[in-house]
């Protein structure tokens, strides 16, 4: 059983408690490190027009956006009907041709 204990991630400044399973640590980690790398480019990119709030939305729309596009890659439903058809074909072949 994985021993679960506390951290403190930081995430733009703020310390966030979380109790996660140690073999989890690096892993949160590095989620905390990737929001704090896109936060700091928009904080950058945008310090004169926009402010925390908006740094925070973008960086929001940001990793969903490639959430969304990594779970449409990951999609494996179109190519398994695919598999499914091409087999109920072969089968009918083979029993037709099955002399």
């Amino acid at each position: 059983m994985d021993e679960e204990f506390v951290i403190k991630v930081d995430i733009i400044g703020y310390k966030f408690p979380m109790r996660i399973p140690r073999k989890d640590e690096g892993f949160v980690r590095e989620v905390a490190k990737q929001i704090n790398i896109k936060y700091d480019r928009y904080r950058g990119r945008y310090a004169k027009d926009a402010g925390e709030t908006e740094w925070l939305a973008m960086t929001a729309f940001t990793l969903s956006k490639e959430l969304l596009l990594a779970s449409d890659r990951n999609d494996t439903a179109p190519y398994e009907d695919k598999i499914r058809q091409m087999t109920a074909l072969l089968e009918k072949y083979l029993n037709e041709h099955n002399d």
